[in-house]
């Protein structure tokens, strides 16, 4: 009887470097995520290469939003640089972002921006020279049902809104501002600020005051006219015009009306 020799399992053929077929596949395998950790690196490091460059550029002073779009900045980038080199102030920044605002822009890139550095939409709009543009900025925006019949030439226009209850908080106005016939208007928003131009409230019947941190600066006045409700200024009010009030019986800052400034008492 003849026995025959058990048969040996195949062995994995070899690969040149001596290791079996699925080595290759491995060692890719195993390299892929040192890859991309390697490329995002350098990634991170190419940004923070031209961030450098643009604050570079910023400490040698007049850069404009052209000439950081013209050493490689994208347009988020460039208005990102003007904006953390401006004024730590909230009218400061809005003025920057408003003057340099590219018209291509992607809305959701804009948003972004303006959640960042807390600027409301309308106060970015309401510093645009050209209302036409202020609309097509809203329109993209998606907000221009909410605030185009507010928007004038010479600044805000509110007026026969009859539902409206309260304005934004921390609202800043380039120009007049003039808030008429809302009779259930209660709150103008803490920090608003109207920069060159008047503050006219009339007919506005349930207001009682007037917002803290109220600030009119470059000679900006004060109007109230037929607010019977309205007591008194607000906290931290600064106020470098005229304060006008007519028709307000209650009003109890009438030693202040016509004065020039409020520090003068």
């Amino acid at each position: 009887m003849v026995r025959r020799r058990p048969v040996e399992p195949a062995q994995p053929t070899q690969s040149p470097a001596g290791g079996p077929d699925q080595g290759p596949l491995a060692i890719l395998g195993g390299r892929r995520p040192h890859a991309t950790t390697r490329a995002e690196e350098l990634r991170g490091q190419l940004l923070a290469c031209k961030r450098g460059i643009y604050q570079f550029a910023m400490d040698r002073g007049g850069v404009e939003y052209r000439i950081l779009r013209g050493l490689g900045a994208s347009p988020e980038e460039a208005l990102e640089t003007l904006l953390q080199a401006a004024m730590d102030d909230l009218p400061s920044k809005t003025f920057i972002l408003a003057m340099n605002l590219p018209g291509n822009l992607h809305p959701d890139r804009l948003w972004a921006i303006l959640h960042r550095y807390g600027i409301h939409p309308l106060s970015l709009v309401l510093h645009l020279d050209d209302h036409r543009r202020a609309l097509r900025v809203l329109r993209r925006l998606g907000l221009a049902e909410t605030y185009s019949r507010w928007i004038a030439p010479w600044g805000l226009h509110i007026h026969d809104e009859l539902d409206l209850k309260a304005l934004p908080e921390g609202l800043i106005i380039n120009g007049d501002a003039r808030i008429e016939d809302c009779p259930n208007l209660v709150n103008l928003g803490t920090g608003l600020v109207v920069n060159m131009g008047t503050l006219l409230i009339r007919r506005c019947s349930r207001l009682r005051q007037l917002p803290d941190g109220l600030s009119t600066g470059f000679d900006g006045h004060i109007t109230l006219i037929d607010c019977p409700e309205i007591e008194h200024l607000g906290a931290n009010t600064s106020m470098e015009g005229i304060l006008f009030a007519e028709g307000c019986p209650r009003f109890q800052d009438q030693h202040l009306v016509r004065r020039h400034t409020l520090d003068e008492e």
